[in-house]
């Protein structure tokens, strides 16, 4: 089994955006990245920054620059392109006045620019992540080019790129959700209801660890009682409780890429009006994937016929979207609104995610499918039913 994208796949990557920096007349492209927001520098180099911040510089031609500060050295070098591609630049320390370590050279952004562009005036700078680079950066890049230059929102491109997956980028995404499923039936057997949401989340993520998976992709869920209203959270001090629902939403990363999967079940039996609501969801998910998922349907398409089915089944407007991207990051492109228009494609990776929320508790059904030729095929089946414990 492949565990990890490989080299010639991370240089077919770069070679692409080089290929739109030159459609979009750009001397040089810059990627910004966290601990929290990372999917473009893993995506161009396979590399995640731990505390510390890092970034990716991409010239017309050559590999890219991976940048980071002064302690992740040796973690950087790690990256898809090894040791000769790092820099350590003094934008990314963290202090003030950074402590530097014997042998390590920082450079400043003008030094790295010079350096991808051969010395060159940078007119056009593509920023892959526009929105989340913050301002003391952006005013060090804007300085460290030609006066006058251009600062160029890519989010768009590198959104493209992602979202086209290859058959390796697939194939981690579907591992990644085999592992928290089996995570899932084995950790079921294991909980109680004496046990509080963090006792289960630490069982959760003990499994996926077990199963092969390299962490949680995601803050776990596994809400209990009147909390299951929030679609979203953390857990909290809570016990699961006897004849209260539990709903749990969770995922592992597999090959550095994300895989997502939600159920709910009771400890105890549940309630006809339940099981009643568990079985339309069912079915729900069934049609988005039987029926609406199909190659050249927009994603606003797809949300439309969620919508128009839970009105007809009288239960109004859904409380979510119907489906969303998933990829490095749980939450990706293309997005799934009323008035998006993106157009599916083979080969992309949507996390069929669909939430129900009744007066006084709510619950998630997910399982992540893949665009094919024809339409859709789930990753994940199992657990369509009533769980009971």
């Amino acid at each position: 089994m492949q565990k990890e994208i490989k080299y010639e796949e991370y240089c077919e990557r770069v070679k692409k955006l080089q290929i739109e920096m030159e459609r979009l007349d750009l001397d040089a492209f810059f990627c910004y990245g966290t601990e929290g927001v990372y999917r473009n520098l893993v995506y161009l180099t396979n590399y995640w920054p731990a505390f510390e911040v890092g970034g990716v510089l991409v010239g017309k031609k050559g590999l890219p620059l991976i940048l980071n500060a002064t302690e992740s050295l040796e973690y950087a070098e790690t990256n898809a392109f090894g040791k000769a591609q790092v820099r350590q630049c003094i934008a990314f320390d963290h202090s003030e006045s950074p402590v530097i370590n014997p042998g390590v050279k920082l450079r400043t952004v003008k030094e790295l620019l010079d350096e991808v562009t051969g010395g060159k005036e940078v007119k056009r700078l593509g920023l892959g992540d526009y929105a989340t680079i913050p301002h003391p950066l952006y005013q060090e890049l804007k300085e460290g080019c030609s006066d006058g230059v251009e600062l160029v929102n890519c989010d768009m491109v590198m959104e493209k790129l992602r979202m086209e997956k290859s058959e390796a980028e697939i194939s981690m995404i579907e591992n990644a959700c085999l592992v928290t499923e089996r995570a899932f039936d084995r950790a079921l057997k294991q909980l109680s209801p004496v046990m509080t949401q963090y006792e289960m989340q630490g069982i959760f993520t003990g499994e996926l660890f077990k199963e092969g998976g390299e962490g949680p992709g995601f803050a776990m869920a596994n809400f209990s009682g009147k909390m299951t209203r929030c679609s979203i959270g953390r857990n909290k001090h809570m016990y699961a409780g006897k004849n209260q629902l539990v709903t749990v939403g969770f995922g592992c990363h597999f090959g550095g890429y994300c895989g997502s999967y939600s159920r709910p079940f009771i400890f105890g039996t549940m309630p006809d009006q339940l099981k009643k609501e568990i079985d339309f969801m069912i079915s729900v998910h069934q049609k988005i994937t039987d029926e609406w998922l199909k190659p050249g349907v927009t994603t606003g398409e797809v949300t439309k016929l969620y919508n128009e089915y839970f009105h007809k089944n009288g239960y109004g407007d859904p409380p979510g979207a119907p489906c969303h991207g998933i990829g490095i990051m749980e939450d990706e492109e293309p997005i799934f609104q009323k008035t998006t228009v993106d157009v599916l494609k083979p080969g992309m990776t949507i996390a069929v995610d669909n939430y129900f929320r009744g007066p006084d508790y709510g619950f998630r059904l997910e399982d992540v499918a893949v665009i094919t030729d024809t339409g859709a095929r789930f990753f994940t089946y199992g657990n369509w039913r009533h769980i009971e414990l």
